[in-house]
């Protein structure tokens, strides 16, 4: 998925969340066009800067321990009963 498609759906998204939300307001078209463009941007930001984290996170790795502190074992003598 591509950046520049995902920041469109973003802000296909905030354009439908506007018109929801000055419907449900019962704002005029003044105010409409005030805050449908505030919220398409802000969406189409939100959703690159969601996928530029994931992918960020994606090439991420934990390191692969094999030596000391891997895994913990208790000797037989380190038990303790269970009364």
């Amino acid at each position: 998925m591509t950046l520049s498609r995902f920041a469109a759906w973003g802000a296909a998204g905030g354009l439908l969340l506007s018109a929801l939300f000055t419907r449900v307001a019962s704002l005029g078209w003044a105010d409409m066009l005030a805050i449908t463009p505030t919220f398409t941007v802000a969406c189409a930001i939100c959703a690159a800067g969601s996928l530029a984290l994931a992918r960020r996170a994606g090439m991420r790795q934990l390191p692969d321990f094999h030596g000391e502190g891997g895994e913990a074992e208790i000797a037989d003598h380190e038990t303790r009963p269970l009364d």
